[in-house]
């Protein structure tokens, strides 16, 4: 069976800095990247439908006029309502990754200053361990130590960079008061400063750097995470082996080049050899792309309004009962206090996200 899948983001991405005023990314502290996907030998049926529903509220509506989930329509309710129906209807699959982005810094100081891949050392429930560790340091660490571990990420690869990671550490045993969390930092730095005896390359002690279309160095990416994980996850646990995935990604002028080298590299790992191709296209010729825009910004909203369940208003709660179905499907990356949070509100189950792939 072949399917297609239409992505889309909301909320500003790119490098996180701290500024005089806070964090650049302002009033948008979370990033959603959205899927939508359905069996090609319905997509243009879906099309019509779906088109079809959305001029019944407003003649032109996703073709005039493009539909966006930031748009103040007195019919929002509805019209949520009615696309999921359709969507539902024909066994659609959503996936909608949201994350908060100072915990995504934070992920990476877990993930590169307390628990690499190079601390060879066994741990039970590592992943619990990391996800504690993450809470841990997103409730102590200053935004200043985070701003640091930017600029650490960002330097070049050369002894400045080594020493730069050591001291990083010490301030991280020095700004918590966590057994666990400091003996790992000690054996880290250890590995840090003899690198090389360790087989290590210099690159290793850092995330992954990216290049923007502007052939600028970016690092600790939301989008690009999002994507992986939910380019890996609807190949490997969505779909058989013998189906083929097909991407149409919203057009990106900062990472279509990244995503599509991203996506060639997926492809080589036999457990995603149903993936096919990205192709970007505009949303505004695509009502199917403007829709998952349209899930993902309301998906957002609401994981945003549910950190403080005093705002959740009788109407929210109404709203997401419309987008169970959707909601049900979001992975969220932030404290557990979010998530249980996030999951309260909508009265639904959590559980881990299962990984698409172990390493």
């Amino acid at each position: 069976m072949d399917y297609v899948m239409f992505i889309d983001e909301s909320g500003n991405t790119g490098n996180p800095k701290l500024k005089d005023n806070g964090w650049n990314w302002g009033e948008q502290p979370s990033f959603a990247l959205g899927s939508l996907c359905i069996k090609k030998k319905d997509v243009d049926e879906v099309r019509d439908k779906i088109t079809g529903v959305l001029n019944n509220y407003e003649n032109g509506l996703g073709t005039v006029r493009e539909l966006k989930s930031t748009a103040n329509y007195r019919f929002t309710q509805s019209l949520m309502e009615d696309l999921i129906t359709v969507f539902d209807s024909y066994n659609a699959k959503y996936y909608i990754d949201i994350t908060n982005k100072r915990f995504q810094i934070v992920k990476y100081i877990v993930e590169y200053c307390v628990y690499p891949l190079h601390l060879n050392t066994e741990f039970s429930d590592l992943r619990g361990r990391k996800r504690a560790a993450a809470t841990v340091l997103y409730n102590n660490l200053t935004d200043e130590l985070l701003s640091k571990y930017i600029e650490i990420c960002e330097m070049d690869y050369n002894d400045s960079l080594v020493d730069a990671i050591s001291k990083y550490i010490d301030s991280l045993v020095e700004g918590v008061n966590d057994r666990g969390i400091t003996e790992c930092c000690k054996q880290v730095k250890s590995i840090v400063v003899d690198y090389s005896e360790h087989n290590l390359d210099i690159k290793n002690l850092v995330p992954i750097r990216d290049m923007t279309n502007r052939n600028r160095e970016m690092s600790l990416l939301p989008h690009l995470d999002a994507y992986l994980n939910i380019i890996g996850s609807t190949s490997i646990q969505r779909l058989r082996s013998m189906d083929k995935l097909f991407i149409y990604h919203d057009e990106q002028k900062q990472f279509s080049n990244a995503l599509a080298k991203w996506t060639d590299t997926m492809k080589e790992y036999d457990e995603i050899s149903n993936l096919r191709r990205v192709q970007f296209v505009s949303s505004k010729k695509d009502v199917l792309i403007q829709s998952i825009d349209f899930l993902t910004g309301h998906s957002v909203r609401i994981f945003n309004k549910s950190k403080n369940s005093n705002y959740f208003t009788g109407r929210d709660k109404a709203f997401t009962k419309v987008m169970s179905s959707v909601l049900l499907n979001c992975n969220i990356l932030s404290t557990r206090y979010e998530q249980d949070n996030f999951f309260e509100v909508l009265k639904l189950k959590s559980e881990r996200t299962q990984m698409p792939w172990k390493l």
